[in-house]
């Protein structure tokens, strides 16, 4: 009959993080007198990678080129970095041991702080992980990694400045022979896993993520089997079909065959078979067909199948389906037409096509199962959310269920204004016809370079009936975000993430109708206003929501995203950045926004 009283002594099921994971619980010993653990010294640590990031991002030939001073300022952060990380391993290792645990900590003292984390409400499993040994924890392997990471770049990057200080000559010298020792710098970009392994903590219970991941992991690893065989398959069926016979052109009667140049080649290139009788037709007047020795091939791309290495690039690349008929037109006209045709219209039926598509399929079964574990998760929080913050109230003709917030008023403005006018229908229809219009105003208009840009370059821009409906439609959007927050009040206006972003376009659209900004990138969040129509149909709102979910997670998903292209770029940016020395004219990454 009476509800059991929750035992609050128990943990709760979701609170273990993801066991697959293993995100480590810094909060365990919130008392506890070694530095390490303390509020600040984390701060510092991740504050710490942050700028490891920015160092090694800027840690280019060329950036240096552009800005000297740069490379030792990014040599000097790197040592400072490099120190507090090693302090804060060492740290570690006298604390926790290096393979064994600490003998300072006898069993009392373990037990004691069982039972602290256990009162706590901390799970005890991860309690008990800081009692195991420094390198018996994989967070800890990926921190001494990273801490070899640095003190290597370090290292390099001391030879780089002796190489720099000689310049001229020496220097080429130095980055055509050892540039390629920038590889070391490449793992360098992982050290922000740090950073989101203390802020990124997913919860569900470890029954659950066991069963995900041995499901989940057993699919794929028998389609990434299945897909690594078709590309074998055809890989080593392109070297048995076409080996080096793909190497034809048609060039010049006066080659030299020994050194073909790509001025003896036909305009546009043209591949031939040497051994079909109808070769002559192949090959324009004065020309013939000859067998590239030389390194004249296509550039950027493979597109052969001499080795069974390159065949795999070339399969790979085919079955992207980006210029795959670019290579089956050369190897029918290099080889029996027959071949080409069998070989790419199977290879594209089944890898392109069926497992690529089986491989796709099984990852969205994966995270669509993620997902309806973590709705299952947070439907409680979510029905105690929209339910138990409802009351009913009597507005004077019925009974309505409205939220808690809005039972009382919040702002300077009388009662009866919010209720009459800010919640009418009226006033919210208006406010559509005000973003419609603005809208119809904006297609209309022809953009013409000669009339709305600068004026011969005078620095007078020349301002048109278009540049006055805006103005006029900024003041009408602002003079209503105003009348929102004398309605409301600043914290009720802010806390909803509608009306967060309606204040960024009343800011950025204002900033736009200054004479000096005008037509400039504003011009995107002046565009941006037709957004605000989706709450004109409550059934593309209700869609939309449930596309892209509140702003939070979908807020997460763009940094994730975000923190995601930096690595990658990062990595890229080491990885290549040293190929100009061979090629002046490679210029794709050079610096850290051209990679971008």
């Amino acid at each position: 009959m009476f509800k059991q009283d929750k035992d609050t002594s128990r943990p709760r099921e979701t609170l273990p993080v993801l066991s697959g994971l293993n995100f480590p619980i810094d909060d365990v010993e919130p008392q506890s007198l070694k530095w390490v653990y303390t509020h600040w010294a984390k701060m510092l640590l991740r504050s710490a990678a942050l700028i490891s990031l920015i160092s090694v991002s800027a840690n280019t030939p060329k950036t240096f080129g552009y800005v000297p001073s740069l490379m030792y300022v990014t040599f000097a952060v790197d040592i400072m970095v490099a120190c507090l990380l090693t302090v804060e391993m060492v740290t570690k290792m006298c604390i926790q041991g290096l393979t064994a645990p600490s003998t300072n900590q006898d069993l009392n003292q373990l037990i004691k702080k069982q039972i602290a984390a256990k009162s706590m409400s901390v799970n005890v499993d991860s309690s008990s992980r800081r009692n195991r040994a420094y390198f018996q924890q994989s967070w800890n392997c990926f921190d001494a990694f990273m801490v070899f990471c640095l003190w290597a770049s370090i290292v390099l990057q001391c030879f780089e400045l002796r190489a720099t200080w000689k310049a001229g000559e020496e220097e080429q010298k130095f980055w055509r022979q050892y540039g390629w020792l920038s590889v070391v710098r490449c793992p360098r970009p992982l050290i922000l896993i740090r950073v989101f392994r203390a802020v990124l903590k997913l919860q569900l219970p470890p029954s659950r993520v066991n069963a995900i991941f041995q499901r989940s992991t057993h699919q794929i690893y028998n389609v990434s089997v299945f897909l690594l065989f078709f590309m074998s398959l055809y890989g080593l069926l392109g070297v048995q079909f076409f080996g080096d016979e793909l190497n034809y052109h048609c060039v010049s009667k006066t080659a030299n065959e020994s050194n073909l140049l790509k001025s003896d080649l036909a305009i546009p290139d043209s591949y031939c078979d040497p051994f079909a009788p109808e070769m002559d037709s192949q090959c324009p007047k004065n020309m013939k067909c000859v067998r590239a020795r030389t390194s004249i091939a296509d550039e950027g791309s493979y597109a052969s199948f001499e080795a069974f290495h390159i065949s795999i690039f070339t399969v790979y690349q085919a079955s992207s389906q980006e210029g795959w008929v670019f290579i089956m037109y050369r190897a029918m006209d290099c080889l029996a037409p027959w071949k080409g045709v069998a070989y790419f219209i199977t290879m594209i039926f089944m890898l392109a096509w069926l497992v690529k598509n089986v491989f796709i399929a099984v990852l969205t079964e994966t995270f669509a199962e993620i997902r309806v574990q973590f709705q299952q998760m947070w439907s409680p929080r979510i029905a105690t959310d929209t339910d138990f913050s409802k009351i009913f109230q009597f507005d004077g003709i019925s009974w309505k269920l409205v939220p808690v917030h809005e039972s009382k008023s919040r702002g300077l403005a009388p009662r009866f204004v919010e209720e009459t006018l800010l919640k009418s229908t009226g006033f919210n229809i208006f406010i559509m016809l005000l973003v419609l219009a603005n809208a119809i105003t904006a297609a209309g208009q022809h953009f013409n370079h000669h009339r709305v840009r600068h004026d011969e370059f005078d620095g007078n821009v020349q301002m048109d009936g278009f540049y006055f409906a805006e103005l006029s439609f900024t003041i009408v959007f602002n003079l209503e975000a105003a009348f929102k927050i004398w309605c409301l009040g600043w914290r009720a206006y802010w806390s909803r993430s509608l009306f967060k972003f309606e204040l960024m376009l009343c800011i950025g659209t204002t900033l736009h109708c200054i004479p000096q900004l005008y037509r400039t990138e504003f011009t995107y969040l002046s565009v941006m206003r037709i957004v605000r129509l989706i709450k004109a149909s409550p059934m593309l709102e209700d869609f939309c929501f449930k596309i892209f979910g509140p702003g939070k997670k979908l807020g997460s998903l763009v940094l994730f995203t975000t923190c995601l292209l930096v690595i990658t770029s990062t990595f890229s940016l080491q990885l290549f950045c040293f190929f100009q020395a061979f090629d002046k004219d490679f210029d794709r990454f050079e610096t850290f926004p051209k990679v971008c």
